[in-house]
């Protein structure tokens, strides 16, 4: 239902920056960093309330684009420009500045309202310029910023490691391991595809959860 999932957004929206306007007041908030589209109209919001005073002037917005397959586009219909938060005192112009294809973009929000725009590869972030031309509009490159794994953080089972330790280390080929959660924004059916070709070169493995 996208009017309640407009509803909701728009309602977390007001909430946090209701939340970073007050956490403004007590102490000083250098850096928002916002992950994905979902958060496009609060990233507006947060601009705007900036150059209103109400947020520390120096404020920097970050964004990091994680996955550009749905990017949050909205048919501009009354009942969704209503629910988004926009009545007949908007200006068109707020409008337009939002559109990409036609629709409302969460993501090209995202990204007009942004400081400073990253995605988690130097590839990604090439193909994302070339892919989608007119929904980033900044002048400088969308800069990569390469996801970090935290091994502390992971209860690897010491069975199944050394499977997979044993195994590589009996093949004569480099061993490639795809590590994702197995839905189709993380390119697994690419993978698949790939898999006869790939595995005349490497040892392949594919771990994952959905």
């Amino acid at each position: 239902d996208i009017t309640k999932f407009l509803k909701n957004i728009n309602a977390f929206g007001n909430s946090a920056l209701e939340k970073l306007v007050s956490l403004s007041n007590s102490s000083q908030l250098d850096v928002v960093h916002f992950h994905d589209w979902h958060f496009g109209r609060l990233a507006e919001k947060v601009s705007k309330a900036r150059a209103e005073g109400k947020l520390n002037p120096n404020l920097r917005i970050v964004s990091t684009i994680h996955n550009a397959l749905y990017q949050g586009r909205v048919p501009l219909t009354d009942e969704s420009c209503a629910t988004l938060g926009f009545d007949d005192k908007t200006p068109l112009s707020e409008f337009r500045q939002n559109l990409h294809e036609g629709h409302y973009s969460f993501l090209k929000t995202l990204i007009d309202n942004s400081d400073v725009v990253a995605t988690v590869g130097k590839s990604y972030a090439e193909k994302f310029q070339d892919t989608f031309p007119g929904l980033y509009t900044k002048k400088e490159a969308i800069r990569a910023v390469p996801n970090g794994i935290n091994f502390d953080g992971f209860d690897l089972n010491p069975v199944q490691a050394d499977y997979v330790y044993q195994k590589a280390k009996k093949s004569k080929k480099p061993l490639l391991t795809f590590a994702s959660r197995l839905v189709p924004e993380k390119g697994i059916d690419a993978m698949i595809l790939s898999l006869k070709e790939l595995s005349q070169q490497y040892e392949v493995h594919i771990v994952g959860d959905y």
